[in-house]
């Protein structure tokens, strides 16, 4: 028998400037991956509750994804810090959403989890 997941829908998109300094945006959510629309990347997650997240990307969202920091199936803490000011670069001056991201590093040494991640690879995602 099939197990069909609905994979069309996007979950609720969750402002920075909605949240204030040291507010928890996903409690404990499962990476489901990055998705996109016309303003750019999002970072898609589940909550153990069922409720799909979506984050719009930030500068350290973006850096984290492209140095494979975050895994699919991986259960993810995401807690905003608030605004920051960029001190150097071509993008100097500017505000910046700063985030927090913390990694259940047990949900992806588990058994259960399907996603193949060696032990060195851990420790290069939480280095």
């Amino acid at each position: 028998m099939a197990n069909f997941k609905n994979i069309s829908r996007m979950g609720t998109l969750l402002l920075y400037k909605n949240f204030k300094p040291n507010q928890t945006m996903v409690e404990y959510g499962t990476f489901l991956g990055t998705s996109e629309n016309q303003y750019g990347k999002l970072f898609d997650f589940e909550e153990e509750n069922g409720d799909l997240l979506t984050l719009p990307k930030c500068g350290k969202l973006d850096y984290m994804d492209e140095k494979g920091k975050f895994i699919k199936g991986a259960k993810y803490k995401i807690v905003y810090l608030g605004k920051g000011i960029i001190e150097k670069g071509s993008y100097k001056g500017k505000e910046f959403h700063d985030v927090d991201v913390l990694l259940d590093s047990d949900s992806i040494e588990s058994k259960g989890n399907t996603t193949a991640v060696s032990k060195s690879d851990i420790d290069d995602i939480l280095a």
